[in-house]
């Protein structure tokens, strides 16, 4: 949390009614300042709640718009995240805040919604998108918020990580349960003034206002105790045990283990281990759709951990945390393979790591890395890329082999075949072609290590290599 004189108040001037007389909340957790309005027989606060507490998120990840808009809760951070002495309202509070707003309960299809007058009364003065009629007029969306409880169109955060609406839909919280998955929730909209009355996922993420006073809805399930960020502070990586009974203590906090191997890797007949570990987070920089919507994607690394049998226990040898990209866009063209692409086996004493992914058309291709255990590391002693190419009548296949151990590099080829043998070579154009061998030798300053590659797919064996001229190739 931030420091009382450091924090700025909400943008909040383009919204404000100036016939209406506020008070001021301090909320001293973080020094924020916010608007408050007494309607009927409760204080509410104008604003939106924007303490970074919790499972919390600002629109699309843009904290432009949580200090116009505040920011997006789940409901489990919403129940707990409203300042000392106020809390969330529930389903009796908002009703009694739409009557005070003139509105009337009435029956949709499937649903309960408040008349349009509230819906009105409601909206703040600037800050809702324009919205065009069938006919190709354009009508304004802002409402006159006579009361001055000044609501915002701030949007919505799904579960799946799409925010949706800022700028055309208003969302908050209530503290009423409908079941153990869903809660009630009220929400405006630019095309329609009614306030409308609905069940919501508590995964879900939308805005919340706060009431004074009261004792805080109980909640049928029990809720989390509330978190915050530590004070601007940037965090070191974890540090894991050097030693330990047992290889789930080497897994770092914030990390899940997602695969676990047993093999020999330094030929003393113990059974070692190789730890696949994975950090997730969420993206949004890339991903506006529109105007009204941005979709997000995990994005994450997965970590290699190698712990030797020693004893009754396990010494860790290796950690690389950054060895494997998940879902992350390289020059927005390439995505690189996902975590089901890649598999990590022993054989022979040796670690292999082994993956394939689309390299864009109709070409497929296939990594394999040799790593083995001497020098008291693991170096690379061995590399191979396949690559396969179809089109519609033809195929083609090339093979490059680097061995680390005799400096060489082996380059096979299959440069086209027929798909289809038995098709007409004047009509497919379809000829077969040679295969193709080459051999090349090669110098390297230094041995490859695993604990220095970060994001594997990304890294380029033949730029470590110095490959030598025609002259001193040699054949087999």
């Amino acid at each position: 949390m931030q420091a009382a004189d450091s924090v700025q108040a909400p943008d909040t001037v383009q919204t404000a009614a100036p016939e209406i007389s506020y008070g001021t909340l301090i909320d001293k957790r973080d020094g924020r300042k916010y608007r408050t309005v007494e309607i009927g027989n409760l204080r509410w606060m104008a604003d939106n709640l924007s303490i970074d507490a919790g499972k919390s998120w600002c629109y699309c990840d843009d904290t432009g718009n949580a200090k116009k808009y505040g920011r997006l809760y789940d409901w489990n951070t919403a129940m707990r995240a409203c300042p000392a002495g106020w809390r969330l309202p529930d389903t009796a509070d908002w009703n009694s805040l739409l009557r005070a707003a003139g509105g009337q309960r009435i029956k949709d299809s499937y649903r309960y919604d408040w008349s349009k007058e509230a819906g009105i009364k409601l909206k703040s003065r600037t800050g809702w998108e324009d919205r065009e009629d069938g006919h190709g007029k354009i009508h304004s969306s802002n409402g006159t918020d006579e009361l001055g409880f000044a609501a915002l169109p701030g949007g919505k955060r799904s579960s799946d990580i799409e925010f949706y609406l800022i700028g055309s839909a208003g969302y908050w919280w209530s503290a009423t349960e409908g079941d153990s998955s869903k809660v009630y929730s009220r929400d405006i909209q630019d095309y329609r003034e009614v306030v409308n009355e609905g069940g919501i996922d508590k995964s879900d993420a939308l805005s919340v206002r706060c009431v004074e006073g009261g004792a805080p809805a109980k909640s049928k399930t029990r809720i989390p105790a509330l978190t915050y960020p530590k004070d601007g502070k940037i965090s070191q990586p974890a540090q894991t045990p050097q030693t330990a009974a047992a290889t789930a203590k080497f897994v770092p906090a914030g990390y899940s283990l997602t695969k676990e191997i047993s093999g020999d890797l330094n030929n003393d007949g113990a059974a070692d281990r190789v730890l696949i570990i994975k950090n997730m987070n969420f993206d949004c920089g890339s991903y506006y759709d529109d105007n009204y919507s941005c979709r997000c994607r995990y994005v994450g690394e997965l970590g290699i951990i190698i712990a030797f049998k020693t004893g009754d226990g396990y010494e860790r040898v290796l950690e690389n945390r950054v060895f494997f990209a998940i879902e992350r866009h390289l020059g927005g063209t390439y995505i690189p393979p996902g975590e089901d692409a890649l598999d990590v086996s022993i054989k022979r004493g040796s670690l292999f790591i082994e993956y394939g992914y689309n390299g864009g058309g109709q070409t497929m291709v296939g990594e394999s890395y040799n790593f083995r255990y001497q020098n008291s590391d693991f170096e690379l002693i061995g590399f191979d890329q396949t690559q396969y190419h179809m089109s519609f009548n033809f195929e083609s296949e090339s093979l490059n082999s680097v061995n680390l151990l005799s400096k060489r590099i082996l380059k096979r080829e299959k440069p086209k075949r027929c798909r289809y043998p038995d098709n007409d070579e004047d009509t497919y154009g379809c000829k077969n072609v040679p295969n193709k061998e080459t051999w090349a030798d090669f110098i390297i300053e230094r041995p490859i290590s695993l604990k220095d590659i970060h994001y594997i797919v990304e890294f380029n064996v033949y730029n470590e290599l110095l490959v030598l001229p025609a002259d001193n190739h040699h054949g087999r």
